[in-house]
């Protein structure tokens, strides 16, 4: 375990390394990416499984949208501190890596999910905002001001559109499955190729 939280140092062209890419313990980096990675792989799972199930009468409660809107913004949020760290991660561990194909893999499909649960996200901040009353200033304001009244009333429009089609349960349903092998190949890389049969049917599917 020790090995997965402690990298050894090189020069990382990153500027949000220091940030949020490494904390230092005995003059060591420890990579926190498996600290923070659980958290948005959870929200945004939950999201899409709840997304998935929204028909009938249950997509229209309120209460459903807030639940479905606060898991897919926390999710989204604590995924681009994810994505950041895990490339960093992968940049300290180099290239000669015998695990250099799957850690490529890893992160090609977390930047698919981020993308795709990006999409949603702002799919619902343009719902919320124009659709729910705690937003009224907001929505007054873009629509009052004569620079954002045009392209407010046609992303809103778009966005009422998009959250009312069957785009909505396409993307979370894509977010899914390109977070569900996100997961996988993350979890191979800390447990190996035998952690669990799911792992196991992603890296035969990769080729990996």
């Amino acid at each position: 375990m020790g090995d997965i939280w402690r990298v050894g140092v090189k020069s990382v062209n990153s500027p949000l390394f220091d940030f949020f890419g490494h904390l230092w313990h005995n003059g060591e980096a420890m990579n926190i990416h498996p600290a923070l990675v659980h958290f948005p792989i959870a929200l945004l799972m939950l999201y899409a499984i709840f997304e998935l199930i929204s028909f009938g009468k249950l997509k229209r409660f309120t209460s459903w949208f807030y639940i479905k809107l606060t898991l897919l913004m926390s999710g989204f949020l604590f995924a681009l501190p994810t994505l950041n760290t895990g490339e960093t991660a992968a940049e300290l561990i180099g290239r000669d890596s015998s695990l250099w194909p799957i850690i490529m893999k890893h992160n090609n499909w977390a930047s698919i999910s981020v993308f795709l649960f990006g999409i949603l996200t702002l799919i619902y901040l343009l719902v919320w905002i124009r659709d729910y009353p705690e937003c009224d200033r907001v929505y007054k304001r873009l629509k009052a001001n004569k620079y954002t009244a045009w392209p407010w009333s046609m992303l809103s429009r778009l966005a009422g559109m998009l959250y009312n089609s069957p785009l909505v349960w396409i993307l979370a349903l894509g977010g899914l499955v390109a977070i569900a092998i996100t997961g996988a190949l993350g979890g191979s890389l800390v447990h190996g190729p035998n952690a669990d049969p799911f792992v196991k049917f992603v890296l035969n599917l990769l080729g990996l």
